[in-house]
Formats: structure tokens, C-alpha cells, sequence
């Protein structure tokens, strides 16, 4: 019926639960090991969007996004003689301390805004508004307040 779906799924949750942390280690070592494929600045952003697609549905998609943005998983960069550790970390040091202006700017932030959630946010940000709009234009008009 309507409730065994969610008393199933509850109970096959609990030893997934239990079980994935022992691997999850493996994954990001696998993760940081591929880095040098996924960080290609032609290749890379395609898999990263792929792979988030891929995890949205199970709610893994923010792991991955946090793999990428603070571990070598998002690559090593040396930006004034000093190392940053994944994405965020770069982007940060060049957005609000070096700006436009520094070399740094040119060479790395092509690389880093692409795994920032591209042409994600103009769609979640208008996503729900335009529903409502849809629906206020296609309701009958004796039903619109």
C-alpha cells in the first residue's frame, strides 16, 4: 500500500547508512586520484555537471560539490606563493583579496566559475515564479483573484 513504500525504504536506508562510510573514504580518494581529468579545463566542467545531474536524485549532488570546492579533488593552486586547496578556497583569495587586476584573475577564474553551479542558479532563482506566472495565465478567469 501507500505506507510500505516509505517503511521499506526507511528500513533499507538504515544499513546503506551504516555501510557507505566505510567506502566513502575509496570514493574520495578516487575522486582526488581522477583530479587531473576532472579539472581539465575543456573536459572537466562536463563530467562535473554530468555527475551532479546523476546525483541530484539521491541528495549526493552537494557531497560532490563539496569534495570539489575544498579538497585536492578541485586542485592545488599556487596564487602568490601561496597554496589553495580546492575552488572556493582559490576563488575567495582572487575574488576578494587580489580583484580583476591581478594576472591571477585571467589565468585561473575561467577554470574556477565553471564549477560554481553554471546556468544553475538564472534557473533556480526564476524557476518558481514563472511556474506561478504560468499558472495565473493558464487559470480560468472567474477563478483568478
Amino acid at each position: 500500500g501507500k505506507k510500505s513504500v516509505p517503511i521499506i525504504s526507511f528500513a533499507l536506508m538504515i544499513p546503506i547508512g551504516l555501510v557507505i562510510p566505510f567506502f566513502w573514504g575509496i570514493i574520495t580518494k578516487v575522486l582526488i586520484s581522477g583530479s587531473v581529468i576532472f579539472m581539465n579545463k575543456y573536459v572537466g566542467p562536463g563530467i562535473y555537471v554530468a555527475l551532479n545531474r546523476l546525483l541530484i536524485p539521491f541528495g549526493l549532488h552537494h557531497v560532490l560539490s563539496s569534495i570539489v570546492r575544498f579538497t585536492e579533488a578541485g586542485g592545488v593552486y599556487m596564487i602568490n606563493g601561496e597554496q589553495y586547496v580546492g575552488i572556493m578556497n582559490a576563488m575567495n583569495e582572487i575574488l576578494f583579496n587580489l580583484g580583476p587586476t591581478h594576472p591571477a584573475w585571467n589565468e585561473y577564474m575561467p577554470t574556477l566559475s565553471s564549477y560554481m553551479a553554471p546556468a544553475q542558479m538564472l534557473t533556480t532563482l526564476f524557476r518558481v515564479p514563472a511556474i506561478g506566472l504560468a499558472m495565473y495565465h493558464t487559470a480560468v478567469t472567474k477563478n483568478k483573484k
